[in-house]
């Protein structure tokens, strides 16, 4: 017994020293300060430039009085210490009266059932009286430690204690309870308590009776302690469920509008549930011919690919589709999704039962491919935790026309079908550009003009000249690759880019076939015909230095050169300045 004594004294002078005592309160008050600041409702948190000078005026408070005031019951100490820093609170920030009530009830019970249990253990270890300073500091401490865990901890509801206390008619029957529980404790530390260690100590600290005390206060003590916060999770939970409850429903009314919305331009709606691979809602909309040999959403969308998806189109109608794609979208927070397909219409037709005005439009049509939205809503059972998708299929086929009509007027000159001169222009020194940043050859810059066109619009007409571009605008498309660059700059005049050719044997064989496709008589009535061909002018760029205006004006000098020299012909830059 005379070991454990000494311990505790040691620990009681370890404590006790000003050094230590400041670095507790400092602590201590710090991390109360973290727990609480979440809890204030108009504060958007103590700024940590306010809260450290805060927490180490405490400590300075409780230092001096701890010199001054040796003789202090630590119970005061100990009862006061939640309306300091309660106080300190109200100075830095703003909320209402009640908030600050319900906090400093709360620290009060906290702390006196903290320091209970503390002196019970100690009580119980050992057979002689320990001081209360020692007690004291450890309670400080572990408060402190709790308030850290509670603001870190991701289970502990704090945002439903949030609701709680700002709430009086969610957090009376909580408000109520943390009363009655300081009262008594407050009383029964105040009052009983030294009437319970005096009586103790004059039946000569008979031991098994003093542990007897102290387990019975340890007890009563965690049983306080274990009720306040089990009622604190029993609300927490109930409005956690509410909370679920309200969110859900707003949720089904979102998707519900969102439905209402899509259906109003759709032809097609069905439901699926996604994790069954089943259709729930709108089986009738697929004819028997989609069904047959069909059990599952799966194998229904995989026809549906097979036979009518444009190929382009495939991969992302798969991927919007995709189960593990849609979990993945879900976890983001990301609940829809939308993309335009191209179909073929014969196979829609074939496939789904269509609105009659749908099915005639389909019926007469003779494109290939007709545009459709198929749009995407994806919700998740609560309870079951499937996947559920609603679909809805919209015909945007005329608004697509009409927007790439736009685009092609924009980029495309009419008569030939190829780029226009903007675009054309635009397109080259975008690649220009790249082909710097990567540090590679840009390619080849190929230039022409019809010879003999004015003879022919004048002799002929404008249809046979226009007929004349066309031919040789076909004749382009026909000879350079997809990624080449082809256009007309206007008048009879041509220009192509062959991004990174630059193999000289590859661009002569170009040029080549574009002289010998671009040659064509044109007979004239009693008279000559017209001898119609081109004339070429290219230049490698094999290390780009300028950009677009320079690498034409190489390329209509060896144009200019070829005309000089009797046309019907190609003049390659690099070897004429050789």
């Amino acid at each position: 017994m005379g070991e454990l004594h000494t311990f505790f004294k040691l620990a009681e002078l370890i404590f006790s020293n000003p050094a230590v005592l400041f670095f507790i309160v400092f602590l201590a008050s710090e991390w109360c300060f973290g727990y609480l600041q979440p809890l204030l409702l108009k504060s958007n948190g103590i700024k940590i430039k306010r809260r450290m000078p805060v927490s180490a005026m405490n400590g300075i408070v409780f230092l001096l009085t701890s010199i001054h005031l040796a003789d202090i019951s630590p119970v005061i100490l100990l009862t006061g210490t939640p309306m300091l820093i309660v106080g300190e609170l109200m100075l830095m920030t703003e909320d209402k009266p009640f908030t600050y009530l319900y906090i400093l009830v709360k620290l009060w019970v906290n702390f006196i059932c903290v320091y209970w249990m503390i002196a019970s253990l100690i009580g119980i270890i050992s057979a002689d009286y320990v001081s209360g300073k020692l007690v004291f500091s450890l309670t400080l401490f572990a408060c402190g430690i709790l308030s850290l865990v509670m603001s870190k901890h991701p289970k502990y509801p704090i945002k439903e204690l949030k609701i709680i206390i700002h709430r009086r008619s969610i957090g009376f029957l909580h408000f109520v309870f943390l009363l009655s529980c300081s009262i008594s404790l407050f009383f029964s530390t105040i009052v009983l308590r030294p009437i319970m260690v005096e009586d103790i100590m004059q039946m000569g600290s008979v031991r098994g009776i003093q542990q007897m005390f102290f387990i019975e206060m340890f007890l009563k003590t965690s049983l306080v302690f274990s009720s306040v916060y089990l009622l604190l999770f029993m609300q927490a939970r109930e409005l956690r469920q509410k909370e679920n409850v309200k969110l859900i429903s707003m949720e089904l009314e979102k998707e519900e509008d969102y439905r209402r919305s899509t259906q109003q331009d759709s032809f097609l709606s069905f439901y699926v549930n996604a994790t069954a691979d089943q259709i729930q809602e709108g089986r009738d909309l697929f004819t028997p011919f989609m069904w047959h040999d069909i059990n599952n959403y799966a194998e229904m969308l995989q026809k549906m690919a097979f036979l009518c998806i444009y190929p382009d189109h495939l991969m992302e109608f798969v991927s919007l589709n995709s189960l593990f794609v849609i979990e993945e979208k879900m976890e983001q927070g990301i609940n829809t999704g939308k993309q335009k397909v191209k179909v073929h219409p014969k196979e829609m037709i074939s496939l789904f039962n269509l609105p009659q005005d749908i099915k005639e439009k389909y019926q007469s049509t003779d494109e290939e491919w007709v545009w459709i939205r198929i749009r995407y809503v994806y919700i998740k059972d609560s309870e079951t935790e499937d996947i559920h998708i609603h679909v809805s299929i919209s015909d945007i086929h005329d608004k697509m026309k009409k927007s790439e009509q736009l685009v092609f007027n924009a980029t495309m000159d009419k008569l030939t079908g190829i780029y226009n001169r903007a675009t054309l222009q635009s397109m080259i020194e975008e690649r220009i550009k790249l082909a710097k940043r990567e540090g590679r050859n840009a390619g080849t810059m190929i230039l022409l003009d019809v010879d003999s066109f004015k003879s022919v619009n004048d002799t002929l007409g404008h249809p046979t000249g226009d007929l004349a571009l066309q031919t040789v605008a076909d004749n382009l498309k026909t000879i350079f690759r997809s990624n080449d660059i082809v256009g007309r700059l206007g008048g009879d005049e041509f220009c192509v880019f062959m991004q990174g050719t630059i193999d000289e044997t590859i661009v002569r064989k170009r040029l080549e076939q574009i002289n010998i496709l671009c040659r064509k008589d044109y007979p004239v009535p009693n008279e000559e015909a017209i001898h119609v061909s081109v004339s070429i002018g290219a230049v490698i760029c094999h290390a780009v230095k300028g950009g677009y205006e320079e690498i034409y004006s190489m390329a209509d000098e060896a144009l200019y050169y070829t005309k000089e020299h009797g046309k019907n012909s190609y003049t390659i830059y690099n070897e004429l300045k050789k």
